[in-house]
């Protein structure tokens, strides 16, 4: 069983999200969607409970990937941490948000198997029976016996654009370019697989409930928020962190096959020996589906 970690407060960036350029024709829509990719496997599977009668459990959602994600509730006392510090390369949206493992774990987070259609067994934790759309049941592995009044979250309708993007995708390369304030390129650099590994989570996974979680190396959940598409045409979607609904960002998608480009552009005025001066930053995140 693996646990689900609290965000740090934001990182200490000021990082206001840009629009992006509109495509300008058939040519730049193939850019952004090129060949096919099957649905994940438990497409049909997903989905999101929120609990009403627990006091332990805000809510309970199973994704199309595979995994299930135990929220507890509001009242479950957490200790925030100090902001990490920054590297000199980061994407607002893939980075490392943990600086310490002494905050205090609140959640689960691991695979499935469906055992029959509305029975999972959601492997480390227990064993979930989906009744109806308000009704489910949870035994523990310890052999606690939930019966809980639920509401199902609303979810994203199925589309190419949505089946495409909800799933697993881990990192397989990072490349960046800073701007000065007249649009000149002050450097750019493709990071190694050692700096991606330390500064950058494995992976992350999209649902259509509108949520996201990243997952770091060691298996650990590092972050958990909300996302929503902000231009379906330009794919661009804005994501926001569950602690800081405040702290948003924009990326925009683009698609080969099992592949997906995820660029992230955004102010800094913390860039080493660029400090204090505001600079253009342009994450390009590689990313492979599970």
């Amino acid at each position: 069983m693996k646990k689900i970690k609290y965000w740090a407060i934001a990182l200490a960036a000021v990082a206001l999200p840009l629009g992006f350029a509109s495509c300008g024709g058939d040519d730049d829509e193939n850019e952004l969607w090129k060949g096919e990719l099957p649905n994940p496997e438990f497409e049909s599977d997903a989905v999101m409970f929120n609990v009403n009668n627990n006091s332990d459990i805000e809510s309970i959602e199973l994704t199309a990937s595979g995994n299930y994600i135990i929220m507890p509730s509001s009242n479950a006392a957490y200790q925030p941490q100090m902001a990490p510090a920054r590297s000199e390369v980061t994407s607002r949206f893939f980075s490392k948000r943990s600086a310490t493992r002494s905050y205090e774990e609140y959640g689960v987070f691991g695979e499935y198997r469906k055992i029959k259609d509305g029975v999972y067994d959601l492997i480390g934790y227990g064993t979930l029976t989906i009744e109806s759309d308000s009704k489910v049941n949870l035994v523990l592995d310890n052999g606690q016996d939930l019966n809980l009044d639920v509401t199902r979250e609303k979810e994203m309708p199925s589309s190419s654009l949505n089946d495409r993007l909800c799933r697993t995708w881990y990192i397989t390369g990072v490349k960046f370019k800073v701007y000065d304030r007249k649009d000149n390129v002050l450097f750019e650099k493709e990071l190694s697989d050692v700096t991606i590994k330390e500064d950058f989570v494995e992976y992350i996974v999209m649902s259509k409930a509108s949520t996201y979680i990243s997952v770091d190396w060691d298996g650990d959940i590092d972050g958990y928020g909300r996302w929503k598409w902000d231009d379906e045409d330009l794919q661009v979607f804005r994501y926001s962190f569950i602690d800081d609904p405040d702290d948003t960002g924009l990326v925009k998608v683009s698609f080969d096959g099992d592949k997906c480009q995820f660029i992230e552009t955004y102010y800094d005025d913390e860039w080493g020996e660029y400090e204090d001066e505001l600079v253009r930053v342009e994450a390009t995140i590689s990313a492979r589906s599970k």
